[in-house]
């Protein structure tokens, strides 16, 4: 299955990361829309070819949404998941059909939330997993599983 996996680091200082794999055989381009008031990380969005993988740092109570685009030309127009015809979304977000991811960091309770949504429709599957953190119960490899 081709798909677009994105691995939260959570770190033990101020900031997290979040790790993006593109495991589709194509070029696809995150596009992030962070909540108001929680930053817009890489300006919003940036271009991952086949097989890559790029890191980015998000704050530590960072939250937003984080969708693949596809078929992006040149002028920043792209087939689906387009945000007004750029590559850096820059605070506004995707157009319909796109598979979404949404992530708030120590959100109520000091706790992390993320889900896989196709509210939006869908254009390529995708695989959110928290990596090993600093906070594990009962010896488990982490808290949450894969979405």
């Amino acid at each position: 299955m081709k798909l677009l996996s994105l691995l939260a680091l959570m770190g033990l200082a101020a900031s997290n990361y979040i790790k993006f794999y593109n495991n589709c055989p194509y070029t696809v381009w995150p596009g992030i829309l962070g909540m108001p008031g929680k930053g817009q990380p890489e300006g919003g969005g940036f271009a991952l070819e086949a097989r890559k993988t790029h890191i980015i740092n998000v704050a530590s109570n960072w939250a937003g949404r984080i969708w693949p685009r596809t078929h992006c030309d040149r002028s920043g127009h792209c087939k689906t998941g387009d945000c007004n015809n750029r590559i850096k979304c820059n605070g506004t977000g995707g157009f319909p059909p796109c598979s979404l991811v949404e992530i708030s960091l120590f959100g109520p309770g000091g706790l992390d939330f993320y889900d896989v949504s196709l509210i939006d429709g869908f254009n390529v599957p995708i695989k959110i997993e928290p990596t090993d953190g600093f906070h594990k119960r009962d010896g488990g490899r982490y808290d949450c599983k894969a979405a």
